[in-house]
């Protein structure tokens, strides 16, 4: 595991030096960091390379790992590793005085952690005893948006007399002091280090890149829903999902099925509402070929589906198949009422697309059920996804379902009753 460490910066360079050392020299389980990343103005950057770097490593940071018997090599930390707060003017902010200034803070902090994070062998250690108060608050709220299982957060702070003296040459210990006319030992000064503790976020993976005002929101919702679900509505005119206020894109096709699973399980209950896509793929494509062939029969021409033929009896139902047939009569009822005004009104031509590959592992179908969960990971992060997914009842399952309860589904600007087919299970 690597451990960065990242810290928000004012006008005392010296809580850098300082946690570097707590943490080599002082705590109870030592902790070195690999990489070093400093937020802060555009003043505050010129004070810590000055102080830090000084010319030819003649500042306080290479006298630190001198202290430490450290390699400059061991710690991926230089000028390029402290970073100035741009504002929203594009240049260096000079202060962090005003709402919009602290949002700036905010948002590049949440973009510094996102990227760090996205590596699962990194550990980060953020210290937030540095810079304007709210530049300390937003990366302890960062910190609390993003951390995971290991992440800390922790504020630094010098011997106490050494703060009583407004002593501002002190950086690590390294020399006897004098304070007061009274000698101190650097053995016997203190730093002293509370680590405050982080709610995790186990379900949160991978690389992300939100703001500081997205990310508060997300966290929030996520939190509200777990406790209390939104209902997922489905408006058939419009082709629209949302759940909660939160609108999902779909597509034409994707909008078929999710609406299609949906009224599988409005109608017949979560689990009883589970499709086996393979069992269905075979029906559709006997089906296709019996048709189609008795169509060519007749009188040569290739087979349109340009109006329900299961759904009013033009197809007989075969029992041997009459759970599939009953789900391809709700979905071709759904097709033409939600998708079938113009743009595609030819049943066969989708299901073919859908249901037809030759491979049971490899069907269109499949794609979109996974294009769709990608989009609701997207949008609602992965938690909530996985709610409102269709997905396996099973790892390596070809049963899919949609587990939502019945009652969290809403159908608005619908048909009647009596227009869409349901058939039997």
């Amino acid at each position: 595991m690597r451990n960065i460490l990242v810290a928000v910066l004012g006008s005392t360079p010296a809580i850098l030096t300082e946690a570097i050392y707590y943490y080599a020299r002082l705590a109870e389980q030592p902790v070195l960091f690999s990489e070093i990343h400093v937020y802060t103005t555009g003043p505050g950057r010129k004070l810590a390379c000055e102080q830090l770097f000084g010319t030819r490593q003649s500042g306080q940071y290479f006298a630190l790992l001198k202290t430490l018997h450290m390699d400059v090599q061991q710690i991926t930390f230089g000028e390029n590793n402290i970073h100035a707060i741009i504002g929203a003017d594009g240049l260096p902010l000079a202060d962090v005085r005003t709402k919009e200034e602290s949002l700036c803070v905010a948002d590049q902090l949440c973009a510094g952690l996102q990227k760090l994070r996205a590596d699962d062998d990194v550990v980060i250690y953020a210290t937030m005893a540095g810079g304007r108060k709210t530049m300390g608050i937003y990366l302890t709220m960062a910190m609390q948006l993003l951390s995971r299982a290991g992440d800390r957060l922790f504020h630094v702070l010098p011997d106490p007399r050494i703060e009583e003296a407004r002593m501002r040459d002190f950086y690590f210990p390294c020399k006897t002091l004098l304070i007061n006319g009274k000698k101190i030992l650097p053995s016997d000064i203190r730093i002293d280090c509370d680590e405050v503790p982080l709610l995790h976020w186990p379900w949160s993976q991978g690389v992300e890149n939100f703001t500081f005002s997205e990310l508060q929101a997300r966290r929030q919702r996520e939190v509200d829903w777990s406790g209390r679900p939104p209902s997922i509505t489905f408006d058939l005119r419009a082709r629209k999902v949302s759940i909660g206020e939160q609108a999902i894109e779909t597509g034409t096709t994707g909008f078929l099925w999710y609406a299609y699973f949906a009224q599988r399980v409005k109608r017949l209950g979560e689990e009883p509402a589970s499709l086996d896509l393979s069992a269905l793929q075979t029906y559709w494509e006997r089906l296709y070929a019996r048709v189609a062939a008795a169509q060519k029969k007749l009188n040569g021409a290739p087979l349109r589906w340009t109006a329900p033929q299961l759904r009013d009896g033009h197809l007989p139902l075969n029992p041997e198949n009459a759970r599939e047939h009953a789900a391809l009569m709700e979905l071709e009822a759904l097709f033409f009422y939600a998708s079938g005004r113009g743009d595609e009104a030819d049943f066969a031509l989708r299901m073919n697309v859908d249901l037809s590959s030759g491979n049971h592992n490899n069907l269109q179908l499949r794609t979109y059920l996974s294009k769709l969960a990608g989009e609701l990971k997207r949008v609602l992060g992965p938690l909530l996804a996985e709610h409102y997914s269709i997905r396996q009842t099973a790892r390596g399952s070809g049963t899919y379902w949609l587990a939502v309860a019945p009652e969290r589904i809403k159908f608005v600007n619908g048909p009647k009753a009596s227009t869409l087919a349901v058939g039997t299970r």
